[in-house]
């Protein structure tokens, strides 16, 4: 048995103004460690003014870190190589599988990399099974790195979320540097998409293989939202609404059990195929849906295979714009073949269609994704070595003032208005909230981020 386990999530600060959201990859992997250890403890430097050596102490004979984010490199290699020799370190998460070679050369302490979905791994290296038995993991072996086969994906377990009792912060909300009286938390329930997006890597795992989608029961996810004391609650799931009878199952179970909490999750357009369930999801405390939209153009759509055309958006969006929950559309500004004049569109489209905000994302492309062979077929574009997507007519200055352009067109100060309007309807913000959020222009900053806290 081990004695102290270090679970580490090694980074300052967050993607995109969204610090409140907890590891929660990181907690599961805590979680499933807690059997095997007689001390777990889950450090999140984003909430800390001490580092990872700070934390090591005498009896410490494993350290596991939480890599997902190509960001804060340099910080994140001299936490790891800080750990002493003598010290179990395994890396994992998305950004650290994606080149396990990399990592072992930056980093000579490393003794483990896990690649994937990291709960049955860990447990195994916990039991102390042999190495070379344990699929889903590179190793050293003699001065060389094993990669042993990828592991099957299995479906995701009803036992599968985290004791947040190994925490040592409490995560509130806060937007764009305003802090709020409303504490957050997250949860996963679900895993993969069915989808084929080219630009998303999330439904599949950092070595290209498809991830199945797989869901824990309702009964699952409503016990879990019941231990949790957070105001509000993050579904992280890739795609929460993919299955729309069980998301209907948990709201009605929400309902009769009297749990009273906002809520939020990632959705696809299709879920205003079903507005039986998106009102009782109004009912059952949503507040928001995160779409991912990604273009008005139907030559975009098509080559990214979005699954939907823009007749098919506006008819979507004709029965959601109607909903009391917050439509939030997600937008990528940079795509293959598109011209200035066509992202322009992007926000007189948004608010046409009855989005109530909207966040713009440049396009990246991470190994698996399906982007590459696209960017190779088409003249004028190339992949940064960090993953950008480049065209040689458009310059990244100039995408970052088209974002710009766009955000302060779609916020114009009605606009701001009806949502303002339409949160204090939900009871989430007080006026005094809402106040503090338009003087500091936030409301922009609403939007979740992409695959955020996995």
């Amino acid at each position: 048995m081990y004695q102290h386990v270090l679970c580490v999530y090694p980074y300052r600060e967050d993607i995109k103004d969204t610090p409140y959201i907890p590891p929660v990859g990181l907690e599961l992997i805590a979680t499933a460690l807690e059997p095997h250890c007689r001390e777990v403890e889950v450090v999140d430097l984003r909430h800390e003014s001490a580092e990872t050596a700070d934390f090591l102490r005498s009896d410490t004979d494993m350290v596991c870190f939480s890599v997902n984010w190509e960001k804060d490199d340099d910080f994140i290699r001299s936490q790891i190589c800080c750990v002493p020799d003598s010290v179990l370190t395994i890396v994992g998460g998305r950004h650290a599988t994606q080149d396990p070679p990399e990592w072992f050369r930056r980093c000579p302490g490393v003794d483990i990399i896990v690649r994937g979905d990291g709960e049955e791994a860990i447990r195994e290296i916990a039991r102390q099974l042999p190495l070379s038995d344990i699929r889903g993991i590179s190793w050293r072996q003699n001065g060389k790195v094993v990669h042993n086969p990828n592991r099957q994906l299995g479906s995701v377990a009803d036992d599968l979320y985290p004791n947040r009792q190994l925490r040592r912060c409490n995560y509130r909300l806060s937007v764009a540097g305003v802090e709020l009286p409303l504490s957050v938390d997250a949860a996963s329930t679900s895993r993969g998409c069915p989808f084929n997006c080219k630009f998303c890597s999330f439904s599949r795992n950092p070595w290209g293989e498809k991830r199945p989608w797989s869901a824990r029961s309702p009964e699952s996810v409503v016990r879990e939202l019941e231990e949790t004391d957070a105001d509000i609650i993050v579904f992280v799931d890739d795609n929460f609404t993919h299955d729309m009878d069980r998301v209907d199952a948990i709201c009605r179970l929400i309902i009769k059990r009297g749990i009273k909490k906002y809520f939020l999750a990632n959705a696809r357009l299709e879920v205003a195929r079903r507005m039986d369930v998106v009102r009782m999801m109004e009912r059952a405390g949503f507040f928001a849906l995160l779409l991912g939209i990604e273009s008005a153009h139907d030559k975009t759509l098509r080559s990214m295979n979005k699954g939907f055309t823009r007749r098919q958006i506006e008819e979507y969006m004709g029965a959601l714009r109607h909903s009391r929950i917050i439509m939030h559309g997600y937008f990528i500004l940079g795509n293959i073949g598109e011209t200035e004049e066509e992202m322009l569109e992007t926000g007189p489209f948004a608010r046409a269609i009855g989005l109530d905000t909207l966040s713009l994302s440049t396009l990246r492309s991470v190994p698996y994704d399906g982007l590459r062979e696209l960017v190779e077929q088409t003249p004028g574009y190339h992949i940064r070595s960090d993953g950008l997507v480049c065209s040689d007519a458009i310059p990244r200055k100039r995408l970052r003032q088209l974002r710009r352009r766009i955000t302060r067109g779609f916020y114009r100060p009605l606009h701001v208005a009806g949502v303002v309007r339409k949160f204090a309807e939900r009871g989430l913000f007080t006026p005094s909230m809402l106040a503090r959020l338009a003087q500091r222009k936030a409301l922009m900053h609403l939007g979740l981020s992409r695959g955020i806290a996995r």
